[in-house]
């Protein structure tokens, strides 16, 4: 859909929404004039709107800073079950595969490919994502299920969340045990996309089991679900006989996954609670959600046409154990907490079109057959952090705080064979890949909130880290025909500060200014210069084997307001970031290799507005636009040049959408809502050096249910248009595939299902 009809259809419901916002205003104000002296409930008012954006529990009104929040009432309105689901509804945030180097991390393949950008500070590790207070992969995609809502926080959270929150954060917070009720829950679904080669199917479930009331209690979620998949990968049946009968094998990126978690809640005394967690969740790509893009319309399609018949796929295997305590003290509360997360991410790539066009450039035949290759991801952290946060006294509140981390990377490539390759008889050794990363990061934090005037309230706030790093990096192969071992080590230190200053001239309104500043760590990378000699000059190589920390300044002014009655909460923001020596991937064509340099410097000014509440008692709204302009200032090593845009960054974002529910019968009731979201055009992280533009996408997205007691039936349907998304390209592990002519290139971009009908049936306890 394009812009100008998104718009336009965005105004068509605004337009039918504002009538019924000022009939439920003139209602209230003159309900409130009348009274009905009864004292039963009046007109819908807006819900104290809670978050824990600065790590400790306020109204949103209260918080200086911009936070899109979803509650757990609109995951559920909304049908939100992934990070998709969410992401395509937060103005200013965007996603996209692709452009996830950065030091320790890779952009190929797709397990480990995907980023977030918040306010166009776009590239791996800007966006901090979490589950309550701990810090995991952004590429993870963490189900939503029993959460008590999720909270996105714009510009950078370095003070209180350290390194890799230049742009934002992320935040999944889950319920925790109740203490006095059991209760228990399951949802069953089943579907259908369009092309799938076969139905969706899922289950879900969420118990609470009070093992002695105020005292202990246990949470139980689990889930699986299989999808079935809706591209297509061609094949010859004979890939030595072009005139071999064509075969069609569907259900390519069919998925499958489950997941559960376990939490115990023990309150041994009334100030103390005791929360340990065991997470799990396992995904499966039977064929990556991926296609090709052929240029110039750069649109993925739905036939994958391929010289052998070899299985892709993707695994994603990871586990998470924390343990939280939570005390409060007279005027003051500690909370400590820790966590071991584990993960292994897998891919498999059929590369046979590329490699065997990269090898016949060397100048010997090569003889038919399929090249697989294969990556692997292992992640292990540790972290911890323990903050006590002051709760007004006089004039004064604040937070303070250490956080240690400790994470271990390990990034494979087992050995790639080809036979009769390179002029060689028999097997040889193509390319084998190992890197072990290891990072440190101890800090110490702090904020002090400074009531000077009834309606004025000082922010200052400071973070000090120190980082250590060190790199191993082995590589072989006949390729490039050198045996690489690279050895480095880093260490960095700074200090990350915040100011602001709110005016609230009454509880349900605030203005506010900002200053913050947010970092990302660099880190050394290995020396490749014997590998790149011929691609790249020696100062260029010398230079890449060090990425510098980049560092932003994000200078902001906002406005927040609540109208009671209706009910609805407004805010907005602009904002100017200043991003220096900025971490981009860069790719070399010559040899065929992912390189990553600092660009320089860019300059990012945006404005975002939204709107969320009711209407009405019966009518719910969200609305949100972003706009942000996100351009190179100072060329560096990625050679993008001043002027440009920041790649996988869309200049608008808009998202409007609605819920309406009614009385249907006695003891009968039903809603039906709708959403729709644009997402404008970016510039491609692709690895060439075409400037290639991703169109712009829209989702619609619409849902019906009936509720009767505590059942509940509802059908709805994901991606009504029918999109065919571009998500970015998807670096390969193995060679660019060009088409025939052995100059265009052809990309790989990941993409998202087609229209999906969901039919949904829940049952409460």
């Amino acid at each position: 859909m394009p812009m100008m009809s998104t718009l336009h259809l965005c105004g068509a419901l605004a337009a039918l929404a504002l009538p019924a916002i000022a009939a439920a205003q003139a209602g209230t104000r003159a309900a409130a004039a009348q009274g009905d002296g009864t004292g039963a409930a009046g007109p819908a008012t807006l819900p104290s709107v809670v978050v824990s954006a600065r790590k400790r529990d306020e109204t949103i009104i209260e918080v200086p800073l911009a936070v899109s929040s979803f509650s757990a009432q609109t995951l559920d309105d909304y049908g939100i079950h992934t990070f998709t689901d969410y992401a395509s509804k937060v103005p200013n945030l965007s996603f996209a595969y692709g452009n996830g180097t950065s030091a320790g991390e890779t952009g190929t393949g797709i397990a480990n490919a995907r980023t977030i950008a918040i306010r166009g500070v776009s590239g791996a590790r800007t966006t901090g994502y979490y589950v309550d207070d701990t810090p995991l992969p952004g590429a993870i995609d963490v189900r939503v299920l029993d959460l008590r809502g999720i909270e996105i926080l714009k510009g950078p959270q370095g003070t209180l969340f350290g390194e890799s929150s230049m742009g934002g954060n992320v935040r999944l917070l889950t319920n925790a045990p109740s203490l006095s009720a059991g209760a228990w829950r399951y949802q069953l679904d089943t579907g259908y996309s369009d092309h799938a080669g076969g139905l969706n199917a899922g289950v879900s479930t969420v118990g609470n089991i009070v093992l002695s009331p105020g005292v202990a209690a246990l949470r139980i979620v689990a889930f699986g679900e299989r999808l079935g998949g809706y591209l297509s990968r061609i094949y010859r049946s004979d890939p030595n006989d072009p005139a071999s009968a064509l075969v069609r094998d569907g259900n390519q990126a069919a998925q499958r996954s489950f997941g559960a978690s376990v939490t115990a809640l023990l309150r041994p005394l009334p100030q103390l609670d005791v929360t340990l967690r065991l997470m799990h969740q396992y995904r499966h790509d039977q064929g990556i959600p991926a296609s090709y893009a052929p240029l110039p319309a750069f649109r993925p399609v739905d036939d994958v046409p391929r010289a052998a018949n070899a299985q892709p796929e993707a695994a994603d295997n990871w586990t998470l154990l924390s343990l939280a305590l939570d005390y409060a003290g007279a005027g003051w509360t500690l909370h400590s907490a820790t966590s071991h997360f584990k993960r292994l991410a897998r891919d498999v790539e059929d590369s046979t079109e590329g490699t065997a066009q990269y090898l016949a450039s060397k100048g010997a035949p090569v003889p038919p057959q399929a090249f697989i290759w294969r990556a692997q991801r292992r992640n292990r952290q540790l972290s911890h952090e323990t903050r006590i946060a002051f709760h007004p006294a006089g004039k004064f509140s604040g937070i303070v705080g250490i956080h240690y981390a400790s994470l271990h990377s390990v990034r494979d490539t087992p050995p790639v064979l080809g036979s009769g390759v390179l002029g060689r008889p028999g097997e040889t050794l193509l390319w084998e890949y190992n890197d072990r990363n290891r990072q440190q990061d101890l800090s110490l934090f702090g904020e002090l909130y400074y009531r000077f005037l009834p309606q004025l309230t000082l922010t200052v706030g400071e973070r000090r880290y120190w980082l250590k790093q060190d790199d191993r990096t082995a590589i072989d192969g006949a390729i490039y025909g050198v045996a690489i071992r690279s050895a480095t080590a880093g260490r960095a230190a700074g200090n990350s500060p915040k100011v602001a200053l709110a005016y609230q001239p009454q509880p349900d309104a605030m203005l506010y200014a900002s200053s913050s500043k947010g970092f990302r760590a660099g880190g050394a990378q290995a020396d490749l210069s014997p590998l790149l000699g011929g691609c790249i000059t020696a100062d260029d190589a010398r230079r890449l084997t060090r990425v510098d920390a980049d560092t932003l300044w994000s200078h902001e002014v906002g406005g927040k307001l609540a109208l009671p009655a209706p009910g609805l909460l407004l805010t907005g923001a602009l904002y100017q970031i200043d991003w220096d020596r900025i971490q981009q991937p860069a790719f070399v064509p010559s040899c065929a290799f992912y390189l990553l340099g600092n660009a320089g410097a860019a300059r990012i000014r945006g404005a975002e507005l939204e709107a969320s509440g009711r209407v009405n008692s019966a009518f719910s709204l969200r609305f949100g636009l972003g706009y942000e302009d996100a351009r190179i200032t100072a060329q560096g090593s990625s050679r993008q040049l001043a002027g440009e845009r920041i790649k996988q960054v869309p200049a608008w974002t808009a998202t409007l959408g609605g819920v309406y529910s009614a009385a249907l019968a006695p003891g009968w009731n039903g809603f039906v809502g709708a959403d729709v979201s644009y997402t404008g055009n970016s510039v491609s992280s692709n690895a060439t050096r075409l400037a290639l533009l991703r169109p712009a996408y829209s989702l619609l997205n619409a849902r019906l249910g009936v509720r009767r007691g505590q059942s509940e039936w509802i059908v709805e349907v994901k991606n009504l248009g029918n999109a065919r998304v571009n998500l970015g390209d998807l670096g390969y592990l193995g060679y660019q595939r060009f088409e025939a002519d052995g100059k265009t290139p052809l990309p790989q971009v990941a993409t998202l299902p087609p229209r999906t009908i969901t039919v949904q049936y829940r049952q409460r306890y």
